[in-house]
């Protein structure tokens, strides 16, 4: 991987007026910092307490044909750490993400932008800075070279009433691959259910070596995975609510 660019556009309508922009690229493995960033046209750029502002030198024609024109104005290089992530429980899809890394420092608006790995379009991710954080993470697109498979294992699945309770046993296993000719490092996050009412009781009976977040139900495992490597990961918890309630528990 030798380049992710994320650009968002200034964009030009039939009354010549420009709205605010920021382009955002980063390039590994280089580990450069820009003071400035790089001016694709001649402009000055302005920062006050409560705006970016453009002043564009070269004059543009826009024709009046009701159409959105695009001009990219800067670009900036700023350094991130690439990982990938799945949540099997919801898609079976594996995604890259980009964590940008001391963000805050570039006047990056909030907006559309869109993304390219290795000059291929990727799709569209919306940028929304915290600038209470430090990293802001960017969604660089779908890998198909890492396979994910979620499934319930039967064999340790069951049901049973004991008396006015029902209780019952859930066990799902992971399954994952990495096709890819280099090692990768992979987050995979699942989740148990969480009660919504005192009388329903949740046991997570085998983490299966997860990092668990009791007030979210959120497992996470962080895995290496060499190429061609397979890993199984299997979970289970204990459900127990009442006979009247009469739902299903995934």
């Amino acid at each position: 991987m030798e380049e992710v660019v994320v650009i968002g556009y200034g964009r030009a309508y039939e009354d010549g007026d420009y709205s605010r922009t920021a382009s955002v690229a980063n390039s590994a493995p280089r580990k450069i910092k820009y003071d400035e960033p790089d001016k694709n046209i001649p402009l000055e750029l302005s920062q006050t307490q409560s705006a970016t502002e453009f002043k564009i030198d070269v004059p543009y024609t826009v024709p009046a044909d009701g159409k959105v024109y695009d001009i990219t104005m800067l670009t900036y290089h700023i350094d991130a750490d690439y990982r990938f992530s799945t949540l099997p429980r919801q898609s079976k899809d594996v995604f890259l993400l980009a964590d940008l890394k001391d963000f805050s420092q570039y006047p990056l608006l909030k907006g559309s932008a869109y993304v390219y790995l290795d000059n291929v379009y990727q799709g569209e991710c919306e940028i929304a800075p915290d600038f209470a954080a430090d990293t802001m993470t960017v969604s660089v697109g779908r890998d198909k070279d890492i396979a994910v498979s979620r499934q319930e294992v039967k064999g340790f699945t069951s049901k049973k009433i004991i008396g006015s309770t029902i209780k019952v046993q859930k066990c799902f296993e992971i399954a994952i691959k990495n096709n890819k000719p280099a090692a990768v490092q992979l987050s995979v996050i699942d989740q148990y259910p969480l009660p919504k009412y005192s009388d329903i009781k949740v046991d997570p009976t085998d983490n299966g070596g997860a990092e668990v977040d009791t007030e979210k139900g959120k497992l996470s495992w962080h895995l290496t995975l060499n190429p061609q490597e397979r890993k199984v990961l299997r979970f289970s918890y204990e459900v127990k609510y009442p006979k009247s309630y009469g739902f299903t528990v995934e």
